[in-house]
């Protein structure tokens, strides 16, 4: 279950929680249940939480309709007068009840625009399909990737979509038994969505949570990797990065007997640990590990991949720092505003000049060359004798 604190106190939940025999809403003790129905606002709730599938599948319909209103508004600018490259239409079809569009991905042209219901009901086909024709591991693991990318350029969806795309997924599979490979995807799908969005204290209680079901049911190997390489993101996030290295050396470690080094699951986690390198002050350990593996990114993924854009970065700013926290050398300074002049450049031309990627090269850019200008000028003053 998603919903992980009690509806009355906010407490921590136990997997075999009390529940409201109509609606299924969860408390920490019958007290605070019976406390919900006296002074909250439960009775009233109760009815349109049943009529709604229970507490929730209630839950995850309203939050995906904040998100999808949340994503609207981020992509306004972008998407006016455009259309959806799925259905051809505008914001104004009357099947969706006038919803908005978003720009997902760096697609170009038509082509990067799209209402969410259209994107959701996309993946819902895809791995409708997969599970009536039995397919492969490969062949779901193509069609889920719609849940959190672009099936045109591949691109992962910016952060307000994929975020409202977690949302949509688990509430189109949480029915399902615990058991099932297809629910505990959906909540990390869920897991990385919030990420992205920045709502680490929510993500975080995701994560635990299918850590929790991981737990209970034996989890493979693979996925129980995946969920605590959420959990490390999600530390380093919240400003404790040497909880989340202890975490990505274990992953990366444990990936690279299960994977080539230039897997995209490898130069993931390279990329995660190099930032929590650099967050901890570790910038030496930071530039080499990067070092190794752009070459590996640029070979699997291409130069212009988010993924390979942000381990570029991620070099460079590995050289705005000395070890001790003092400024860089001006060979350094001058190195690193090269390689982000040409990050940057690719950012607006692929992912556009509002992606969380491209604002974040703009800004170490800006902060390099501000670093560099001040170091030319006081050399100039010592030159001076001033």
């Amino acid at each position: 279950m998603i919903i992980t604190k009690c509806a009355w106190c906010a407490k921590q939940l136990e997997h075999k929680a009390p529940r409201c025999g109509n609606c299924k809403t969860r408390y920490c003790s019958r007290e605070c249940q019976k406390q919900h129905w006296k002074k909250g606002d439960h009775k009233t709730l109760c009815p349109l939480i049943k009529r709604g599938g229970g507490a929730e599948q209630y839950h995850a319909d309203k939050k995906y309709k904040e998100a999808v209103a949340v994503a609207v508004e981020d992509c306004a600018t972008d998407t006016k007068n455009q259309t959806c490259y799925i259905c051809m239409e505008g914001a104004e079809r009357r099947h969706t009840a006038n919803e908005g569009l978003v720009r997902m991905c760096a697609c170009r042209g038509t082509s990067g625009f799209a209402h969410l219901s259209c994107l959701v009901r996309q993946a819902q086909i895809l791995v409708e399909e997969h599970e009536e024709k039995n397919l492969g591991p490969k062949q779901m693991s193509e069609r889920w990737a719609r849940w959190y990318s672009c099936g045109l350029c591949e691109q992962r969806y910016h952060s307000a979509v994929w975020c409202a795309m977690g949302w949509a997924c688990w509430k189109t599979y949480l029915g399902r038994p615990e058991t099932d490979q297809v629910r505990c995807s959906a909540i990390h799908n869920l897991s990385n969505g919030l990420q992205h969005a920045q709502k680490y204290e929510d993500a975080l209680e995701v994560t635990k949570a299918l850590s929790a079901i991981h737990e209970r049911i034996g989890a493979p190997k693979t996925v129980y990797l995946a969920n605590l390489g959420s959990m490390a993101l999600i530390l380093d996030d919240l400003r404790r990065p040497d909880e989340a290295i202890k975490l990505y050396e274990d992953i990366y470690a444990q990936k690279l007997s299960l994977f080539e080094s230039s897997d995209i699951e490898v130069i993931i986690t390279a990329y995660n640990l190099s930032r929590a390198l650099g967050h901890s002050g570790r910038y030496r350990e930071q530039k080499r590990l990067m070092n190794s593996t752009i070459p590996k990114a640029r070979k699997s993924l291409g130069d212009d991949h988010e993924l390979t854009l942000s381990c570029r970065q991620n070099y460079a700013a590995s050289l705005l720092y000395a070890e001790n926290m003092s400024p860089a050398s001006q060979c350094d300074l001058r190195e690193a505003t090269k390689i982000l002049e040409d990050v940057q450049k690719r950012c607006r031309r692929v992912l556009g000049a509002n992606h969380r990627v491209t604002l974040a090269v703009q800004g170490d850019l800006n902060y390099a060359r501000q670093w560099h200008e001040n170091l030319l000028e006081e050399m100039a003053r010592m030159n001076l004798g001033v």
